[in-house]
This record gives C-alpha cells, sequence and structure tokens, in this order.
C-alpha cells in the first residue's frame, strides 16, 4: 500500500475523492505513514518512505453533500505485509 497505487474500492463504496490514512501496522499506536484522496477512478498513491511492514488503509466517512449523492462509511482495508 505504501509503495504505490493501490484501489480504495477495497474499501466500500464512494470511493471518488475520499480521504485516506496509510497506517503501519505494530505493537501498540499505529503510526500514520501517510494521506492522500483518491482520484476518479478511486486510486491513491502514497510515497513509501520505509516500505517493509505490515499497512492498513482507512477510508474516513464523507457525507452526500448538496447534489444528492450518498453517505460513505468510514471503512479500513486488510492488513498488508510488504
Amino acid at each position: 500500500m505504501a509503495a504505490g497505487e493501490d484501489d480504495a474500492q477495497a474499501l466500500g463504496h464512494g470511493v471518488r475523492s475520499r480521504q485516506i490514512v496509510v497506517r503501519r501496522a505494530r505493537g501498540g499506536r499505529d503510526r500514520v505513514v501517510g494521506r492522500d484522496v483518491t482520484d476518479q477512478s478511486g486510486a491513491y498513491t502514497i510515497p513509501a518512505q520505509n516500505p517493509r511492514g505490515r499497512f492498513y488503509a482507512i477510508a474516513k466517512r464523507k457525507a452526500g453533500g448538496a447534489t444528492g449523492g450518498g453517505n460513505c462509511l468510514k471503512a479500513r482495508s486488510k492488513r498488508v505485509r510488504r
């Protein structure tokens, strides 16, 4: 995940313009390694600073807005080992 692009569809519906936070899974508090906003296709990119380890992504909740779109709930991906 932190090493390049990943598809936010694994996190659920409403993939366009979602705020993504990538964290490194460790004992204790998990450190944030990067943040991005998904593009039209749901992809996001986080530059790799230390690509080894276990990572997961969190898509923040997004309200539908004035256009009448549906709400997107907060979602979390499975952990990925790099």
